[in-house]
């Protein structure tokens, strides 16, 4: 693979904003992440399909949770955040132009609190960077895309949800939710299950 696939600058986010990790979503799927601890947070959204990835950050005006146990916007990933040390999230939509949002720029905190103006003006600052940079990326040649880069993980997910549609003959949103419901309810990872599909060693069943 060349390496056409741009910086992100997602470790820079976190630096700037004073948050423990970023991760990226579009369209309610998880794009990118500045480590591990990140990448767990935005595929587990998508999964049960609730917290600021899965909603798009809540619209145009984005989501400031200073204290995850005292909100009652996400019952699951609640338990998820608290279960990984994260206090705090917050969220600002990815858009251009005034259009509809695409996806989601999210920030967690190991520390309760609100973010500074200054931290709120840095978010929305990389919110719009983000943005733009993220339109670029995703019309690319995803042939050049490098293995593991969010053009190239989310194709992986598109082939298991063709691969369900061919096996099931349902819908591909039908396919989409067979694969985060198989995900949730054996306690395995969003990237286990795709890996499993694609080589023929899970197959869903149909109901």
């Amino acid at each position: 693979m060349s390496g056409s696939c741009p910086n992100l600058a997602l470790h820079a986010v976190a630096d700037g904003v004073g948050s423990a990790c970023v991760g990226v979503s579009l369209a309610g799927r998880p794009f990118g992440a500045s480590d591990l601890v990140a990448w767990e947070l935005e595929r587990f959204q998508y999964v049960v399909g609730e917290g600021p990835a899965a909603d798009f950050a809540g619209g145009n005006g984005g989501i400031h949770v200073g204290d995850v146990e005292k909100t009652e916007l996400w019952p699951q990933l609640t338990e998820y955040l608290v279960g990984r040390s994260i206090a705090a999230v917050f969220s600002i939509p990815l858009s251009m132009n005034s259009h509809p949002p695409f996806g989601a720029l999210t920030v967690y905190r190991y520390e309760v609190g609100d973010l500074s103006v200054e931290q709120q003006q840095q978010l929305h600052g990389a919110a719009d960077d983000m943005a733009a940079t993220v339109a670029v990326h995703v019309t690319s040649d995803v042939s050049r895309h490098e293995v593991g880069c969010g053009v190239w993980q989310m194709d992986l997910l598109n082939r298991a949800i063709g691969m369900v549609i061919a096996d099931l003959g349902v819908s591909p949103d039908e396919a989409s939710v067979r694969i985060r419901s198989y995900a949730y309810a054996s306690d395995r990872t969003l990237d286990d299950v795709i890996t499993g599909l694609l080589t023929q060693q899970i197959r869903l069943a149909p109901n």
